[in-house]
């Protein structure tokens, strides 16, 4: 966790840190060298970027090989390597999992929540019960949003890169792999989640950092606590539990699947209003720009923004 292989490669060159900044006196835009590096005993081209925000290599990309099903197959598990529109799929899949499901176990959960909505909000309990719908649909079709959401991050399979992001690629790519244990895709995408979820908080802190995440846990931590006492002690503690569990329903509520409202289309309009904004304003392309240089380049012009404000 933390600085990703290829800046520690970068940070390891004091020279080449110090001709930067050196260059950086008489460069206020983006400019780029071209040099070499000792890697794995033979010398490699880097293309070196240097921006007054950060300094960006892009050498071999490293990736995590893992060998399924007698396939061996590139993954992205880092926001310097990923690149965004993967990342988009990737969360968008993701969403749909948290808020629908795709399994008996989610139709269980959907179930539950609507029961417990129906005696504080009946509205919101008629959204689980649609939201229900959905994960009936999704489990009939055999649809795992989870496994679409691996799909995502898959750079190749034997060799052969996944360029294609649609839907029918990434369910052919599910297919290829289709034994697969859903239980090892599971810890995969746990681990994953938790690397890039650190990561963007560590580099992008106003952006990425929740506080209803801190309140969450804290309160899990407390139910389980009391749960814990309930059964070692036999405390009475249904009614704390029950009011942490209403708490709980708060934090997340359900969110509409379907129609103009729905959810997954103001997802894609926010991400194609962030790239548009990010093309007009610093004439780049951010499609091609992975997970940490996009975000990057969106602060920047945050900051550029609040700046040329506070001088008019």
């Amino acid at each position: 966790m933390g600085t990703g292989s290829r800046f520690k490669t970068l940070f390891r060159h004091v020279q080449l840190s110090v001709l930067f900044k050196l260059l950086d006196k008489h460069f206020n835009n983006l400019f780029i060298i071209n040099f070499y590096y000792f890697y794995k005993r033979e010398y490699k081209p880097v293309l070196c970027i240097y921006t007054n925000l950060r300094y960006n290599i892009n050498p071999e990309i490293i990736m995590k090989i893992v060998t399924i099903e007698g396939h061996c197959v590139r993954l992205y598990e880092s926001i310097d390597e990923l690149p965004i529109a993967r990342f988009h799929k990737y969360n968008k899949y993701l969403l749909i999992d948290s808020c629908i499901g795709s399994d008996l176990e989610d139709v269980t959960t959907r179930v539950d929540r609507a029961m417990r909505y129906i005696g504080t909000d009946k509205n919101l309990a008629m959204l689980e019960l649609q939201n229900l719908k959905q994960a009936m649909f999704l489990i009939n079709e055999t649809i795992c949003s989870r496994h679409l959401a691996f799909a995502a991050l898959v750079d190749s399979i034997d060799g052969k890169r996944i360029t294609d992001l649609s839907d029918e690629s990434m369910k052919k790519v599910i297919h290829t792999l289709g034994k697969t244990k859903t239980n090892w895709v599971d810890r995969f995408l746990e681990s994953v989640k938790k690397k890039i979820d650190d990561e963007l908080a560590m580099y992008f802190p106003n952006n990425f950092e929740d506080a209803n995440i801190k309140e969450y846990y804290d309160r899990l931590k407390r139910r389980t606590q009391l749960l814990l006492d309930t059964i070692i002690r036999g405390g009475e503690n249904s009614k704390l539990i029950e009011e942490i569990d209403n708490f709980l329903l708060t934090l997340s509520k359900p969110r509409v699947f379907w129609g103009k409202d729905s959810a997954e289309i103001q997802y894609d309009k926010q991400f194609e209003d962030m790239c548009l904004m990010l093309s007009q304003k610093l004439s780049i392309e951010p499609r091609k720009m992975t997970v940490l240089q996009f975000y990057n380049a969106f602060e920047y012009l945050k900051k550029s923004m609040k700046q040329e404000a506070a001088t008019k």
